[in-house]
């Protein structure tokens, strides 16, 4: 079946874009506030996921987020900037 990407919850509509990215095979991902729009569950779900992806395709994946618990657990390393 179809539905509009518009019509999806939030969690799915990112699962839509990662799909989308996914299907050109890239080397390298670039997630910018990816999960500004999620619940927390659902963003902890988002880090589970991308971690997965990861672990299973060896994708490097760069992720901007202001969001701790996400960077924790789906980093291998991470770089933190505080504004004074």
């Amino acid at each position: 079946w179809h539905r509009a990407v518009g019509t999806l919850d939030p969690l799915d509509r990112a699962r839509v874009r990662w799909a989308r990215a996914l299907a050109l095979d890239p080397a390298v991902m670039i997630f910018e506030h990816a999960t500004a729009e999620l619940t927390a569950a659902d963003a902890a779900s988002f880090a589970q996921e991308v971690r997965a992806l990861v672990d299973r395709r060896g994708t490097a994946i760069v992720v901007a987020t202001a969001d701790g618990p996400v960077s924790m657990n789906t980093a291998d390393h991470r770089l933190v900037s505080v504004r004074a």
